[in-house]
């Protein structure tokens, strides 16, 4: 899919869902690289732009790939959608 430097990369990433102990999520690779920026206050394409500085992937690809882990984030409660700005 694409290369990050080792130094760049975490192995793995465990998110736990706090109202339901049963539940775990696993990410690891280019998925723990744009976890590690969500913030809040950075959009997607923010994100984006700092992962392609980092590894080498396409940026369709990594956009396509962004927007697929959100989405899953979202269906699964551990991100919310940031309200518009006016």
């Amino acid at each position: 899919m694409g290369f990050c430097p080792a130094g760049m990369m975490r192995e793995k990433i465990t998110l736990i869902k706090m109202d339901d102990e049963r539940f775990f999520f696993e990410i690891s690779g280019l998925a723990a690289q744009v976890w590690d920026r969500i913030d809040g206050e950075k959009s997607l394409a923010q994100i984006r732009d700092k992962v392609l500085k980092l590894c080498e992937i396409d940026a369709p690809i990594l956009e396509s790939e962004i927007l697929k882990f959100s989405k899953k984030l979202l269906s699964e409660g551990l991100v919310f959608e940031a309200p518009k700005s006016p």
